[in-house]
């Protein structure tokens, strides 16, 4: 029987087309369940349609903020909640059936502190994309967490124990870009060890008008998450397990954050945005990123980093951006 609370925070921005059926989703389990949305200044009808869903169900709470982001939105929601466990929900994101009590009954009888589901992608309309690229085949629990440092942090498939994340200060960076690695990274820093599930528990929908997928400089912005990052682990005295396994993913993600100058129109913007995550870029490798125990994941994305860097005319030219577009 399942008797533990779970808190759900879900910040919410315009998302008054999607916010309904996410509800109805996580609605779907037997664990007693605190839903607290945050809305973080919506423009668009969601102020009404959230007033009218927590006076029909008085398990939902309602807060409004003015808009500053999601991260600032689930700290808040972390703030007010008083589950045991704790997990995060984007409002356009749909849980599978019984999702929550299945990770609950993980945590439990396995005795685990994050318990991880998988995903899948599906368009704006629900209909299947495709399967996470890290789709777990096999259920089985991992007893060194910093072997997960490369899992998608997305936060919807993941429970997180709430004592764990009070007891050691975790919070969202407020940062624009990489706030959900940003969160994980320091989460993982406490497991003991994680049950991963091969079942599917939510569903990712992509929106093209998400800010993921517009070009814009906020990108720029991964070098304050990974910094946020960094900076916890020295306080919490592990900068050289940072070193050891987050060193590459930090690499990773600014890698990732520069290849998407090819979406930019200006010539200009190409170049800066080249120019400034080259110095990043540099400056890791000269850490000796090779000693990384993950760095023979990365090598290929590494050595191809480092003739883009070295061809920087050719990599911000049209020509790249029409090639690259074309793949």
């Amino acid at each position: 029987m399942i008797v533990s609370k779970v808190s759900v925070i879900i910040p919410n921005y315009n998302a008054e087309r999607y916010i309904e059926l996410c509800l109805e989703s996580i609605k779907k389990n037997k664990s007693e369940l605190e839903i607290i949305i945050i809305d973080d200044g919506s423009i668009d009808g969601s102020r009404k349609k959230l007033s009218k869903l927590s006076k029909e169900d008085s398990r939902i709470v309602v807060e409004y903020q003015a808009n500053m982001n999601a991260s600032v939105a689930r700290n808040r929601g972390m703030d007010l909640a008083t589950g045991q466990y704790i997990i995060f929900v984007d409002a356009d994101d749909i849980l599978e059936a019984g999702a929550i009590d299945l990770m609950v009954e993980s945590m439990e009888e396995y005795q685990v502190d994050l318990v991880i589901g998988n995903h899948i992608l599906v368009d704006k309309s629900g209909k299947l994309i495709n399967k996470s690229d890290d789709f777990i085949e096999k259920s089985y629990i991992e007893k060194n967490p910093m072997n997960l440092v490369d899992k998608v942090p997305n936060p919807p498939n993941k429970l997180y124990k709430l004592e764990i994340i009070r007891r050691n200060g975790i919070s969202w960076g407020n940062v624009r870009i990489g706030q959900d690695i940003n969160f994980y990274l320091k989460y993982l820093l406490f497991c003991k060890n994680v049950a991963l599930l091969s079942n599917v528990v939510y569903s990712w929908r992509i929106l093209s008008s998400s800010m993921s997928h517009k070009p814009s400089l906020k990108i720029l912005d991964i070098v304050n998450s990974f910094k946020n990052i960094r900076n916890y682990y020295i306080l919490m005295n592990r900068e050289k397990l940072y070193v050891k396994y987050i060193q590459c993913i930090e690499f990773e993600h600014y890698n990732r954050q520069m290849e998407k100058q090819k979406y930019f129109q200006d010539r200009a913007q190409r170049r800066f945005i080249v120019s400034y995550f080259s110095y990043f870029l540099k400056r890791i490798m000269s850490q000796g990123i090779k000693k990384s125990v993950n760095f023979p994941n990365y090598k290929k994305r590494y050595f191809t980093c480092k003739i883009k860097l070295t061809c920087k005319s050719l990599y911000v030219s049209k020509l790249y951006s029409r090639m690259m577009k074309n793949r």
